[in-house]
């Protein structure tokens, strides 16, 4: 249902039924509960319900009635939503949400800068459907829309449904060529409450996919007709099936079906640390990696991953954290293995009484951490390549020798007295030679970067693709030593 109280008010090929206004309670009961599940669904569903309900009034009688349906349904959503909304209200007036945005001034400004891999221009529906995966750009689907676009008998409402979710979901600025600005999208960002929290418009296609389902299934009785008509031996389930079946290969394609998965299986190190307990400092420091999936097997606090690059969101006594001697110098001997870097005792002290018990190195990060400083300019391939061991090598120098080893991590005990297993004994080997790749991407990740979906610097990039034309690499005294082929 659309939010209306008459039998017509509903899905295409629902069953019919009289005028209730039980529908316009329930519509709006249930947008609220989206709202609370999610914030922003709240926000989808209304958009598509507001162009829903615009072209019911304008095409049908008993608007009086309809809008009542409307009225009742918005208030039903307002009450379910309410508590939620004045709780959230509260807590910004008290200045206890990061992360919004407060520094544009005029109606029609751009979004300041937010944070980590998202700019600007937010991650919106173009962004998406041209380096990440096809949303609607597939072949398949493409021809079907534009035929239902065409055939289907309730057009306005379903394809204008779609042209106004899809005109949200591009964001604030339509990235082809310089950028167009989206106006209709600024004063949403500028005016509901909390949307500028949302940074990824491109997740309303969620709701322009339900209208593309409709449009889709219109489609489908048009051609089902023309079966009767034509060829009425040919059983019901032909065109549906078919049409079923050629976007899936499609999608078999670009690896979007079947779904592929990659082995989370956690190292034994996470266990022991479970068993031993104490919080883990995880190197390199703001990275994304896929060990905080791996937090529910050692069930102890981290710190180093997800949030820590992410400023934005840094509360006071979190910044304080991160100006620790000890962690400062952890930030900067994966990004400059070969320099002297140093730190006071009492700040590792003051961590080690916090709870803090083990240093975790990732050295395949490593690999990705260096590509992007100064090292990377400064040092030859070869050298480059030994990037991981540098730093593991320096923390060594700091803090005593790994404890535990097993594949590309590395771990250190800072308070001692840990039984660990004999197989995760570190050994030469595991400390001298590489293991693992430099970069370890899923088959769907591959194929991406292999079509040019997906851009930037990876990190095989060789230090000599960071060098001007003919300036010699500047080798550290540090690095010298493993320069040899």
């Amino acid at each position: 249902h659309i939010g209306g109280v008459d039998g017509d008010a509903r899905l295409p090929g629902a069953r019919p039924h009289p005028a209730r206004w039980r529908d316009a309670l329930l519509t709006g009961v249930f947008t609220g509960l989206a709202a609370w599940t999610y914030w922003f669904m709240g926000y989808f569903m209304a958009l598509l319900f507001a162009w829903l309900g615009g072209v019911d009034l304008v095409r049908r009688g008993a608007r009086k009635r309809r809008l009542l349906g409307f009225l009742v349904a918005a208030m039903a959503a307002a009450a379910v939503v309410g508590p939620g909304v004045l709780a959230m209200a509260g807590r910004v007036a008290a200045g206890a949400v990061p992360g919004l945005q407060r520094g544009a001034s005029g109606a029609l400004d751009q979004p300041a800068a937010v944070a980590n891999n998202v700019s600007q221009q937010l991650h919106g529906y173009w962004l998406m459907e041209t380096q990440g995966q096809p949303l609607f750009g597939y072949l398949v689907w493409g021809l079907l829309l534009f035929l239902a676009a065409c055939v289907a008998r309730d057009r306005a409402r379903w394809v204008g449904a779609w042209l106004v979710v899809m005109a949200f979901a591009i964001g604030p600025v339509l990235q082809v060529g310089a950028g167009i600005s989206m106006p209709h999208y600024l004063l949403a960002y500028h005016y509901l409450p909390f949307f500028d929290r949302l940074w990824f418009p491109v997740r309303m296609v969620a709701v322009a996919m339900l209208a593309a389902s409709v449009l889709l299934g219109m489609l489908v009785d048009r051609l089902d007709a023309l079966r009767r008509a034509r060829l009425p031996r040919l059983p019901a389930a032909v065109v549906p099936v078919l049409l079923v079946v050629v976007g899936m290969v499609e999608q078999h394609r670009v690896l979007a079906f079947p779904l592929l998965a990659r082995d989370f299986s956690p190292p034994e190190i996470y266990r022991v640390i479970g068993s031993e307990r104490g919080g883990l400092i995880e190197l390199p420091i703001g990275m994304a990696r896929i060990s905080i999936a791996w937090q529910a097997v050692h069930q102890q606090p981290t710190f180093g991953g997800m949030a820590e690059n992410a400023p934005i969101f840094h509360p006071a006594g979190f910044r304080r954290r991160l100006a620790n001697p000890f962690i400062l110098y952890l930030r900067r001997v994966t990004r400059d293995p070969d320099r002297e870097l140093g730190y006071a005792p009492a700040a590792l002290g003051r961590l080690v009484s916090e709870g803090f018990r083990w240093v975790v190195l990732d050295r395949q990060l490593v690999d990705s951490e260096v590509m992007r400083t100064s090292f990377a300019r400064r040092v030859p391939a070869s050298v480059l390549d030994r990037a991981p061991f540098y730093v593991q090598d320096n923390i060594s120098a700091h803090i005593g020798a790994p404890v535990m080893a097993e594949g590309r991590l590395v771990v250190w005990d800072l308070v001692g007295g840990a039984e660990v297993p004999p197989e995760l004994v570190p050994t030469r080997a595991d400390l001298t030679e590489r293991t693992w790749p430099k970069k370890e991407m899923p088959a769907y990740e591959s194929w991406m970067r292999a079509s040019g979906r997906l851009s930037g610097m990876g990190p095989d990039r060789t230090a000599g693709q960071h060098r001007k034309a003919g300036q010699p690499p500047i080798v550290s005294p540090a690095a010298r030593k493993d320069a040899s082929p």
